[in-house]
């Protein structure tokens, strides 16, 4: 459902063992009387801090009265007396939402007012898109975005799949344009057997006054291929995992 909804959804903070409310059951089964407000302490002479601590105790005595101790400030503190069930759940939520507020996808419209800027807007767009890609290739060696990420051939055809059968001819260009992007980005990194590594050859033979030895060149191209042979791999392999999970889940 193409839709956005906003809202808050309420839930049980595990981190504090602080009562907001204490609900009592219909067969008494695991009542407790604490006041709200109250953070417990112990469970049955056992010092706990958390929900996650408090649910742990009150399920090592099943079929048994324990003591709940709470503490409201540095002056009031009390006990209540529970009795524990054999179930296993002790720690429950209930949420009651409030009506979804529907919002249509946010879009923008780009209209341009004549050819010149049209030729404007498009390569203002490009050079966007152009730094977006070495951005994120950026990360992808901090390691800020895992490489999970990447998409490879198989993950392209899935995508440009989904926006044929689902958009306009238009997004479909769209699209076309940002992958023209972005392969030329990679082509022109500084490792053969790119472009961007030819140039850099280039560049030092400039430099030197005379071409880099044959054999480091072709010593170099064979370290490329094999990252390049490797990135392949890797990259088709998520693009499979992802369109076998999508499938199995959709």
């Amino acid at each position: 459902v193409e839709m956005v909804l906003i809202g808050i959804v309420p839930e049980l903070d595990l981190e504090h063992a602080v009562v907001a409310r204490t609900i009592l059951r219909e067969d008494g089964e695991g009542s407790v009387d604490i006041p709200a407000g109250a953070r417990i302490t112990e469970v049955d002479g056992v010092a706990v801090t958390s929900f996650y601590e408090v649910g742990y105790e009150i399920r090592k005595h099943p079929n048994k009265r324990i003591i709940i101790d709470y503490r409201i400030d540095e002056n009031i503190a009390g006990g209540s007396a529970m009795e524990v069930g054999d179930g296993k759940e002790h720690v429950t939520v209930r949420s009651i939402l409030s009506e979804n507020v529907p919002f249509k996808p946010l879009t923008k419209l780009y209209k341009a007012s004549g050819p010149v800027d049209a030729i404007e807007m498009g390569l203002e767009r490009t050079v966007q898109f152009i730094m977006k890609a070495y951005l994120s290739m950026q990360r992808l060696v901090s390691g800020e975005v895992s490489t999970e990420n990447l998409m490879g051939p198989v993950g392209i055809v899935v995508l440009g799949y989904k926006v044929v059968s689902g958009s306009s001819l238009l997004d479909y260009v769209y699209l076309l344009g940002v992958l023209s992007v972005f392969i030329a980005v990679f082509n022109f990194l500084p490792l053969l057997p790119f472009d961007g590594g030819h140039i850099v050859f280039l560049l030092i033979e400039k430099i030197k006054g005379s071409p880099v030895n044959q054999r480091i060149q072709e010593s170099i191209a064979m370290v490329g291929w094999v990252l390049v042979g490797a990135l392949a791999l890797y990259v088709t392999y998520n693009d499979i995992v992802r369109v076998v999970k999508g499938f199995l889940g959709g």
